[in-house]
């Protein structure tokens, strides 16, 4: 029978993301789970426009408290997600993350109309990052 293997690799652009200074937008506007790092968030990015979806975070490259390298979604009263690796077994693969939320797709000044949405994140060894779902505007890969 097949066995299923990943392959790991070093991490180099994911690692230069948190070898940077810390800037004052790498800061999270949510509360930080206990088990990261303060200092070692790193922003990677929020799916624009979506402010009112409920499933919408904002991602972070973090550090834990033990080094293992991980990706982070945020996300106010959501609480959070996390993907993490030891630096030098990064997915060659990414980091992934999969999550379902809704979207209030009504008009401003009218009653909400909630549209289900599934999101995910990966972020790959190179340091790039892949942001979307399946919501109004999007589909899923």
């Amino acid at each position: 029978m097949p066995v299923a293997t990943a392959v790991a690799t070093p991490a180099a652009g994911a690692e230069q993301i948190l070898d940077r200074p810390q800037t004052p937008l790498d800061i999270p506007l949510y509360a930080i789970p206990d088990s990261f790092e303060d200092d070692s968030y790193r922003l990677l990015g929020q799916r624009p426009g979506e402010a009112k979806a409920s499933g919408t975070a904002t991602l972070y490259a973090a550090r834990t408290l033990t080094n293992l390298t991980c990706l982070v979604a945020l996300g106010g009263t959501a609480g959070y997600l996390a993907s993490c690796t030891e630096p030098a077994r990064f997915p060659a693969s990414g980091l992934r993350l999969y999550w379902s939320g809704t979207m209030d797709i009504g008009a401003p000044d009218e009653e909400a109309i909630l549209q289900p949405m599934e999101m995910y994140a990966v972020w790959h060894a190179d340091g790039t990052l892949e942001y979307g779902g399946s919501s109004p505007a999007t589909s899923a890969p």
